[in-house]
């Protein structure tokens, strides 16, 4: 798994990050596509589809930043981010 810096050396996933993405939508659009309408959203078109984005889990003691790839098949974690301290006092 990377780690930021590894993940900042990566032109290409940094130009993939959907900045909108959030967990729920991921799953609306990936885990359940199919079964709802776009009511005017992006839909996922097609088995090659993907998004990138980050998710702060805040399940274990300490909260940690996560970059994420998801497809219809699933995610994948491709990097733990430690999450700056100013924001770890607020979690």
């Amino acid at each position: 798994m990377m780690g930021l810096k590894e993940l900042k050396e990566s032109r290409p996933l940094v130009d993939s990050i959907d900045w909108e993405m959030t967990p729920e939508e991921a799953v609306r659009l990936y885990l359940e596509w199919g079964n709802n309408w776009s009511r005017g959203y992006r839909m996922v078109r097609s088995k090659s589809d993907e998004t990138y984005y980050f998710v702060l889990n805040t399940w274990e003691d300490i909260p940690t930043i996560f970059f994420i790839r998801l497809d219809y098949e699933g995610a994948e974690e491709l990097a733990r981010v430690e999450m700056p301290q100013e924001l770890k006092e607020r979690f």
